[in-house]
């Protein structure tokens, strides 16, 4: 049709011209013949003066399409601007009713740009200041390990892994990081810094460039190099105030001072996502803090890779390459792949969307569903009060259409008004937004480096929203409005506006709204019981006041036997600490750290792996089950007499017992760690002395893990204990003090005490659920307001319509409590419909939800009994107004009235 109409407005241009070309050449041809020249030539002469005429006509055309195109806009902007006068001056007239909307629009809008900036951080933009981030992948090795009868995919690799993945020619560059926590300082003023391992070739990979000073280089970054370093934007601000002159100073980590030579630009994060402090080289920080065996060992793994891919080069040739690099550099050595099946994997550069994915990325997801359905509601709920408007104004409007105005302009005029609702929401929703996503990245994200760049994102994000929300819910509103003719309009607005078809719609839209809060608030009720059965959940051990400290020393270090006699003199210092019940030392932790290793069991050919992997073994002290509160079922625990020189024995876990002597006790039987008994004469017969309770490792699932307990005394795993686990009576800061200093006092190489609650390794464990549950209970809970407010709208509105019928039934004998059963019944059958509807709808997204919950069936019956009830309960406080009001209704007046 517009080419039509463009066809149709050419043709009437181009015929004024060649009107306005013959009127000339008439005129002419009359003027020569007036001087005595025959028609033929007069026509003749005048073509000749003329010239060319098509070029004359397409000036002339040109100038006057030009001419209508600036007439044509110029009045469009008449009437934009008039339009938009008049639904101000029509939206001010209603504040209370625009400030609900606007409301309504920001909370909705809000929450949805909250989600999606969580979202865009998590999964959509590529961390800042990397140059043509669709080239970069991080690097991944997938094989099965036998021995543990379990297939992994990690990042970690070894450094002769990383030199030999650097010759493979589809990747332009590989640069290795690693990050850790250092601290400044020392004593018990020391601060924990996170920093970054990074080689020389790490920035200039991704393409960043410092904001002062400089990076440093690939050949300044080796064994022995000088010792550099880049401050971190925050840590810049931070601690020197942003001070210039901070290139050249020195901060020392206990390695000897480093230099400071530059500073990262704001919101670099490297390709992981957290506010790094301090950027180190990897080679010289590297040699510094684990000496040099790591350059040639291929067991030691403690760094991540970041590969470019060359020119022209694919994910898929890439990592075909790389896979037969890897293998070949592998080949020959005691960690070659056996199996045959090692894949080098490349993801994207966003951690979130690789096969480490962190579970709140799928919850993360999940909420972003959620959060558009909160957005829906409130839709809906802006349409319900707009129709309620559009009702109310039924007497204007059917005087605008008797004078003549179009009903296609004011179906755009009712949908321009809801636009700048709309508007005006999402901008209050931007604020709301800055601040929530804060908020909530911040309690439930803490690891996460939130940025500023987003901001040009979440705005046009929040535009889009406002105007896509903005024409859903005035749509119908002004569909409605339209409908008719002058004559019906007329008399429905004699009769107040209302139609039986409106009624039913608005009680249509509560309906709507009622069965979206329903799926909201069983979402919420969900997960908020999943998390309530997390923390309920028995660890095996008691992680309420239990405390793990870590002494730290400085550079020259302490031989093995010297830590070891500094673990023994700080578990008796430590037990002489007001408050403290219980200490125990140990190599490795649940939660924290764990070791696996080759075992042997006594008269059975192989051990039953579980899917959880292992057996995995704990080297500790005596006092150490009883710090964990760990219980021994069977046997004995571990005693300061299962020394170096006594009979090897060995504590086992409840599961690892019944799945290897099932129906009988293990009590005395043997396990060989390290090697079996075929290995050679070293490998000793571990007598097992003790059964303990099952615990959970690193998760809080209900996972069935093989575990065993060995004494440190004896050595069987060749570990030095580093760790301290202690029962105190309390997490206080003067306890978490006392320990501290009490282990510097140990010894003056002692510098610093990492000590921090056990709840702090368990805590990012339940992290997904406690994501869910609150942001599912804040979305519901606004889902339950917003349906709430709803539903008060469209009782109030439909008793001051009813008025007269109102005081008919009064005037015919019905009592006030009739009356109010009248209002409430009725809300209560739409919320009923509503539920009924939500209801089964949660039914059949039932199987989706599942994965996410932790020992909460998706339909669990509790959870929807409640939010049945509370829905129920909430629509009939909402309805006690309008029905109170009901129920004051004055026969003799409603009867005069015209309503």
């Amino acid at each position: 049709m517009k080419g039509i109409r463009r066809v149709l407005r050419l043709g009437g241009v181009r015929q004024g011209v060649d009107e306005e070309l013959a009127y000339h050449f008439d005129s002419t041809v009359a003027e020569l013949m007036a001087r005595g020249l025959t028609r033929e030539a007069a026509e003749a002469e005048a073509r000749r003066r003329f010239g060319d005429v098509t070029r004359y006509r397409s000036e002339l055309e040109s100038i006057d399409r030009g001419t209508a195109a600036r007439r044509r806009w110029s009045d469009r902007l008449d009437i934009a601007r008039q339009s938009v006068r008049y639904a101000v001056r029509s939206l001010t007239r209603s504040p209370g009713l625009t400030a609900g909307v606007i409301l309504a629009f920001a909370l909705g809008i809000g929450a949805n740009l909250t989600m999606y900036g969580i979202v865009d951080r998590l999964l959509l933009r590529p961390p800042d200041h990397i140059a043509d981030a669709d080239d970069v992948r991080r690097i991944y090795v997938s094989e099965y390990v036998p021995y543990m009868q379990e297939r992994f995919t990690g990042a970690t690799l070894s450094y002769p892994d990383y030199r030999q993945l650097r010759t493979v020619p589809a990747f332009a560059d590989v640069a290795a990081w690693a990050r850790r926590s250092v601290m400044v300082g020392s004593g018990l003023g020391a601060t924990e810094k996170d920093v970054v391992y990074a080689t020389g070739n790490f920035f200039p990979l991704l393409g960043v460039e410092p904001a002062l000073g400089r990076f440093y280089t690939e050949a300044e970054d080796r064994i022995g190099g000088p010792r550099q370093v880049v401050l971190g934007w925050t840590e810049w601000q931070r601690e020197y105030a942003g001070a210039a002159d901070v290139i050249g100073r020195t901060i020392d980590f206990g390695y000897g001072a480093y230099e400071v030579i530059g500073v990262a630009p704001r919101n670099f994060t490297g390709v992981d996502l957290m506010d790094i402090a301090l950027w180190l080289p990897f080679h010289a920080a590297g040699g510094d803090v684990r000496g040099t065996e790591w350059l040639e060992h291929r067991g030691t793994q403690f760094f991540e890779t970041v590969a470019r891919l060359a020119p022209g080069a694919t994910e898929g040739e890439a990592a075909a390459a790389a896979t037969a690099a890897w293998i070949a550099g592998r080949e020959g050595s005691e960690f070659a792949n056996s199996e045959g099946d090692a894949e080098v994997q490349l993801t994207s550069v966003l951690s979130a969307r690789g096969p480490d994915a962190p579970p709140e990325t799928v919850v993360a997801r999940l909420l972003l569903i959620v959060s558009a359905i909160v957005l829906l509601i409130a839709a809906v709920n802006v349409a319900n009060l707009l129709l309620a408007r559009s009702m109310k104004q039924r007497r204007e409007t059917s005087v605008r259409l008797a004078l003549g105005i179009s009903r296609r302009r004011l179906i755009g005029q009712i949908m321009l008004e809801g636009m700048i609702l709309a508007c005006a929401g999402g901008a209050t929703a931007v604020l709301l937004a800055a601040w929530s996503r804060d908020l909530v990245g911040g309690i439930l994200l803490p690891n996460v480096a939130w940025s500023d760049a987003a901001n040009g994102r979440i705005i046009a994000a929040a535009a889009v929203l406002s105007l896509v929300a903005g024409a859903a819910a005035s749509l119908i509103p002004a569909l409605q409005a339209a409908r008719g003719t002058v004559s019906d309009t007329l008399r429905q607005a004699g009769a107040g506006g209302v139609t039986v078809r409106a009624a039913r719609f608005r009680a249509g839209l509560s309906l709507v709204q009622t069965a979206l809060s329903v799926l909201l608030l069983i979402g919420a009720g969900l997960f908020v019981r999943s998390l309530d059965r997390v923390r309920a959940t028995d660890l095996g051990f008691d992680p309420d006041n239990l405390i793990y400290a870590t002494p730290r020393t400085t550079t020259d270090g302490m031989s093995p036997e010297e830590m070891r006699l500094v673990m023994e003199r700080g578990r008796d210092a430590l037990l002489r600490v007001p408050g403290v019940r219980a200490v125990g030392a140990t190599h490795s932790l649940p939660f924290h750290s764990f070791r696996t290793t080759r075992l042997v069991a006594e008269g059975v050919d192989s051990i039953p792996i579980p899917q959880s992997g292992g057996p995995y073994v704990y080297e500790v002290t005596s006092g150490f089950l009883e710090a964990m509160d760990l219980a021994v079922i069977a046997g004995r625990g571990i005693t300061d007499r299962d020394a170096g020189a006594s009979q090897p024995v060995v504590l086992i876990n409840r599961s690892m017992a019944a799945a290897l002597w099932p129906g009988q006790s293990a009590l005395g039987r043997c396990l060989y760690i390290g090697v079996g008994p075929d290995r050679g004469p070293q490998t000793r017969c571990s007598e097992i002395v003790g059964v303990v309770e099952d615990s959970r490792r690193q998760e809080v699932e209900n996972v069935t893990t093989f575990q065993y307990y060995v004494p440190l005394a004896q050595e069987q795993m060749n570990g030095t204990a580093r760790l301290f686990v202690i029962r105190a009576a309390d997490e206080s800061p003067a306890t978490m003090q006392a320990i501290r200093r009490t282990l510097l006092d140990l010894d003056p190489r002692i510098r610093y005490v990492d000590a921090e609650p056990m709840m702090n390794r368990i805590d990012p464990s339940t992290r997904s659920w406690q994501l869910g549950a609150a942001v599912f209970s804040i979305f519901g809970l606004l889902a339950l307001v917003v349906s709430a407010i709803g539903l008060y709208s469209v009782l109030a509105f439909d008793v001051a319509q009813r008025t007269r019928e109102i005081g008919v039934r009064s005037a015919l004998g019905a009592t006030s409590r009739e009356v109010i059963r009248l209002v409430v019944g009725n809300a209560l059958r739409i919320t009923a419909v509503g539920v009924a509807v939500g209801v089964l709808g949660a039914l059949a997204l039932a199987g989706r939800i599942e994965p996410l919950l932790f020992e909460i069936p998706p339909r669990d019956p509790l959870t929807f009994v409640a939010v049945v009830v509370t829905l129920h309960v909430v629509a009939a406080i909402a309805s006690t107004v309008p029905a109170w009001r009901a129920s004051r209704v004055d026969p003799n007046v409603a009867l005069r009235s015209d309503g």
